[in-house]
């Protein structure tokens, strides 16, 4: 297995589209939406990864995701993901600005990407930000946090959870079987699929075109939209 030199960078001569449609080679991927306090991770093997008029869309038993290629500007590459001895590697799909659209990291080590990467110019980039809550003791606890009491209301149905930004979007369906609130996150954790929803960060929801979707405190959608698919009995 590479070794490879721990940082964080901009890659030159890469272009995403190149990337992304290597994905069904590269062993069992976490493909990550994350905004707005949600963040939603489909988790498996990408078995395909299609171009049409430019939307990549990738497929299979464990991935259900749609990138546009006019959103994304460039790449990031990260080997700085280190847990128990093992590299987690990442690239990150940016747009103008350098905020992500989404994010892949590898679960089977960091040779498939190392060698997708070979060659590239690179450029130091900027740290990732922190997923974990700064201070969990402010935030609503769980039982009075709009965010949980909807998510847990869906225990044992079936749903679509959908993940929305300007250039991407990302749905897993499936059977509720808990919430689990655990530091600062409502969590739905299933073998192909993680939902952590921040607490406090849905003000209301709002039912539109057959979906119930999360709103910020402005108002606005975070990108979280969840949609009954029937309940099992």
């Amino acid at each position: 297995m590479t070794q490879p030199e721990s940082g964080r960078w901009h890659l030159d001569g890469v272009r995403p589209q190149e990337l992304l449609l290597r994905l069904p080679g590269m062993g069992r991927l976490m493909v990550i939406f994350r905004e707005n306090g949600v963040t939603h991770e489909r988790i498996g093997l990408v078995e395909t990864a299609d171009l049409d008029d430019g939307v990549v869309t990738l497929g299979g038993d464990c991935h259900d995701a749609k990138i546009e290629l006019a959103a994304l500007s460039g790449v990031v590459f990260d080997t700085g993901s280190e847990m128990q001895g093992k590299i987690y590697p990442r690239i990150e799909f940016i747009a103008d600005g350098d905020a992500p659209v989404v994010a892949v990291v590898g679960m089977d080590g960091p040779d498939p990407f190392v060698s997708a990467v070979d060659g590239a110019g690179r450029s130091e980039a900027s740290p990732r930000g922190s997923l974990r809550p700064s201070d969990v003791s402010e935030q609503p606890k769980p039982e009075t946090d709009l965010g949980h009491i909807f998510l847990n209301g869906l225990q044992g149905a079936q749903v679509e959870i959908t993940a929305r930004r300007s250039g991407f979007s990302q749905a897993w369906q499936g059977r509720v079987e808990a919430v689990r609130p655990s530091m600062g996150f409502s969590n739905i954790m299933t073998a192909d699929f993680h939902l952590h929803l921040k607490t406090g960060s849905v003000s209301d929801w709002q039912e539109e075109d057959g979906e119930t979707r999360a709103l910020d405190e402005k108002g606005m959608p975070t990108g979280l939209a969840i949609r009954r698919v029937g309940v099992s009995r």
